[in-house]
């Protein structure tokens, strides 16, 4: 099973340098008892696992986001996905910007930024002599246009919200991963045994 904290669509887990996650796998004992499942059941025990050890992971990043800039949009937009891919037995758990959050007060939708803010960006020319340019500034969250000029940007310094918050939780993320499993695994076999009559 792979959890990941990659809030970039498009971009699979340990693919490319926007990527970063790590792999859980349940100890001898569990992947024994999960071959066991029929599939249905396992994705439903797995998702459930990995959904509980991305709980800290997704808190932090929430924490770390509130910290760039005014604007707390980023922050909000912060939550879970959990994808199970039915041919490869592969469950996968994202945390980053929700593709369908829209900033109320501005519009913004951070899922489209996000990756700026958490690798920042080199200095470059931007060119708005054809289109508009829709510029905001960080700290207030105020946006305005720019027609028929350019800009030379500075640049912005990164603010790793993501993987700061993967590196924090590492150490916790598994343990809670197997208690998950372990205790979700108990309950599937629990609910097949026959009932006692009385």
């Amino acid at each position: 099973m792979k959890l990941g904290s990659n809030p970039f669509k498009g971009r699979g887990i340990g693919k490319g340098p926007q990527a970063t996650g790590i792999q859980l796998d349940g100890d001898r004992e569990l992947d024994k008892a999960l071959a066991r499942l029929a599939s249905r059941e396992f994705h439903k025990v797995v998702r459930g696992a990995v959904s509980k050890a991305l709980t800290p992971v997704s808190r932090s990043a929430k924490k770390y986001a509130k910290q760039v800039g005014k604007n707390k949009a980023l922050s909000k937009s912060i939550g879970r996905k959990i994808k199970a891919y039915w041919s490869t037995g592969y469950v996968v758990g994202l945390v980053g910007p929700r593709s369908n959050y829209v900033d109320p007060a501005t519009g913004h939708r951070p899922r489209f930024t996000a990756h700026l803010v958490e690798y920042g960006t080199k200095a470059h020319v931007i060119s708005a002599k054809k289109w508009p340019i829709l510029v905001e500034d960080p700290d207030t969250g105020k946006r305005g246009t720019i027609l028929g000029a350019i800009v030379k940007h500075p640049g912005t310094k990164a603010h790793p919200f993501i993987r700061r918050a993967l590196e924090e939780n590492r150490g916790t993320i598994m343990g809670i991963y197997h208690k998950e499993l372990k205790a979700r695994i108990e309950k599937m076999a629990m609910s097949k045994q026959p009932t006692k009559a009385g």
